[in-house]
């Protein structure tokens, strides 16, 4: 009986395809011959999801499956060599992650480089939908991901018991594709973000506190919202009142049981559909809302 060894490429391929990832990595720690072959092809594997926790010695890594089924199996292994992360990230190159997130530690600022290098060295950009890490680091990672395939970004803070402080080189993190592509954008709420609104209208869903926002930037976003059929949900913090408001939302409407100011305006190419702004607290919330759904007694604006 022929083994694995014995096999041409082809088929040694195929049988790497239809194996999950814990039995490749466990394939490879087979011998010399087969460890060189996996690292070596570009394979599809079932792997859908990576954490990396970059620690004070090395790596911890959460990888899970692709299949339902598999992902009480997710392999979690700590104190990874930036060898062992090489491998993983060779054989997500012919496959799409759903979820790619980092977290870093202050207390390894080379274990972030080693990142960077890695993926900077992958034959083709990492391909994930989404991509989660804090913010005064995304641009280490963030432009070594595929912008085709990226659709959401979310921004965190370091610790999320943080204050409100600024979020870094934001203006260089919405000059990369992968951040133009992107439909959807989460940046915790405790960071701000020196930037124009219009910069985020391109985006369908967004979460965003702007270190300071003009009335114009807002009557710009409901233009934008009342013309658009993409934008759904657009969360912006900001601290202003229904009386500053006023002269560019008109005057709002109060249910009995909403503790916020409401506002409605008719969508310009769609009927079915109207703007709803909702002003609470420290955030104002654009949003599309079914026209049936408007509440009696509120006049939806056109």
């Amino acid at each position: 009986m022929a083994s694995l060894l014995d096999m041409t490429d082809v088929p040694l391929k195929n049988i790497l395809e239809n194996s999950d990832y814990k039995s490749v990595l466990t394939l490879r720690k087979v011998c010399h011959s087969l460890r060189n072959f996996i690292d070596d092809s570009c394979f599809k594997t079932d792997l859908d999801y990576i954490r990396i926790t970059i620690g004070p010695t090395g790596f911890s890594v959460r990888c899970e499956s692709r299949n339902a089924s598999r992902r009480r199996d997710a392999v979690s292994s700590k104190e990874w060599t930036s060898n062992d992360l090489k491998t993983i990230l060779k054989m997500t190159q012919n496959s799409k992650l759903s979820c790619f997130t980092v977290k870093t530690s202050p207390d390894n600022v080379g274990g972030l480089d080693d990142l960077k290098e890695l993926l900077n060295n992958l034959t083709r950009p990492l391909q994930t939908e989404r991509f989660d890490m804090e913010g005064s680091v995304t641009l280490k990672v963030l432009p070594y991901l595929d912008s085709k395939t990226l659709k959401e970004i979310g921004i965190n803070p370091t610790n999320n018991r943080d204050a409100y402080h600024n979020l870094d080189e934001i203006e260089n993190v919405m000059e990369l594709e992968q951040f133009k592509n992107a439909v959807e954008l989460t940046i915790h709420s405790c960071l701000l973000v020196r930037a124009d609104l219009r910069k985020f209208f391109h985006f369908q869903i967004v979460h965003v506190r702007l270190h300071e926002t003009s009335l114009e930037e807002l009557e710009a976003l409901k233009e934008a919202f009342v013309t658009s059929c993409d934008m759904k949900y657009f969360l912006v913090g900001v601290n202003l009142n229904e009386n500053q408001l006023q002269p560019v939302f008109g005057t709002p409407f109060h249910e009995i049981y909403h503790p916020g100011s409401l506002w409605f305006f008719g969508n310009r190419n769609c009927k079915k559909h109207v703007l709803k702004i909702e002003g609470r607290t420290g955030y104002l919330l654009f949003g599309k809302w079914r026209a049936e759904e408007v509440p009696h007694g509120a006049v939806v604006q056109h």
